[in-house]
């Protein structure tokens, strides 16, 4: 079952770039993968380590724009599971330089901390962004996202179900700076054994073009848990982001816990490449 959504989501998601692309659009593609790692307790009683390299490719042509994410994670610690989100939601790249993947994690009553690698779940979400509104420097991007279980369930990496996910992005972006306020819904299924509830988040943030080739900025999200009777999480973030050429960037991303279901802190480093595609 799970590699029949997976044909569909592929199908749908590649038939909306081609129906949807402009004759005079631009396409790119840009590939990312980085190296994430987080610590905390994240509402339990024990310390959980959790690394994540997440590997992305998206493709964007005019105001859409299509993103497909497979993360590698290792988690020591007694947590049960680890479900890994795309982090902030937006796909069509408003905040430029901003990057990394977060993490769910939920902690279990077993008092031996194990290690655990493999790969996680497949996400592909896309978007499509209206410029410009009110003959200003605003935009609102509306996007959705599907997560399929392609993680190892034996191994925490998984919980075997497809959730969903909808966003909704308002924000401003001029030559130099930018800001923007984002909501979304989580749609989870139940998995074995876990009693999840759909659930809200939401997040703020803003960017400054610190030079010609350098970007920094900032946010705070927060999202109510997926498991029933669960912390919410919250985190604050921070990132800098550098252009080595006009293809390549780099960037480095820090974050800190503001609940207990978010973990202690977190740092990143990214690398990206983006082309141009159909010349």
């Amino acid at each position: 079952m799970r590699f029949k959504n997976l044909a569909v989501s592929l199908a749908a998601l590649a038939a909306m770039l081609g129906f949807a692309k402009p004759a005079d659009a631009e396409t790119t593609l840009r590939l990312s993968t980085g190296v994430d790692y987080s610590s905390g307790k994240y509402g339990g009683t024990q310390k959980t380590d959790v690394i994540v390299a997440p590997f992305s490719a998206k493709v964007s042509s005019g105001s859409w724009a299509l993103r497909a994410t497979v993360p590698v994670i290792s988690i020591k610690g007694p947590a049960s599971f680890v479900v890994i989100e795309d982090a902030g939601g937006s796909t069509s790249g408003s905040t430029p330089g901003g990057s990394g993947s977060s993490g769910e994690v939920t902690s279990g009553t077993a008092t031996t901390r194990k290690t655990t690698t493999g790969v996680g779940d497949l996400s592909l979400s896309g978007s499509y962004t209206f410029d410009d509104l009110l003959g200003a420097d605003s935009y609102l991007e509306l996007g959705g996202r599907v997560r399929l279980p392609t993680g190892d369930e034996a191994k925490g990496l998984s919980l075997g179900v497809t959730d969903y996910a909808t966003t909704a992005e308002l924000g401003v972006a001029r030559k130099h700076s930018g800001a923007y306020v984002l909501g979304g819904r989580r749609f989870n299924k139940d998995a074995k054994g876990i009693d999840r509830v759909d659930g809200w988040q939401a997040e703020v943030g803003g960017w400054l073009r610190a030079s010609e080739s350098t970007v920094v900025g900032g946010s705070v999200d927060w999202r109510e848990s997926s498991v029933r009777g669960g912390k919410d999480v919250s985190e604050a973030s921070a990132y800098v982001s550098y252009k080595l050429t006009e293809a390549v960037r780099v960037g480095a991303t820090a974050s800190a816990g503001l609940t207990d279901g978010a973990a202690d802190y977190g740092v990143g480093l990214n690398l990206s490449w983006k082309t141009d595609l159909f010349r």
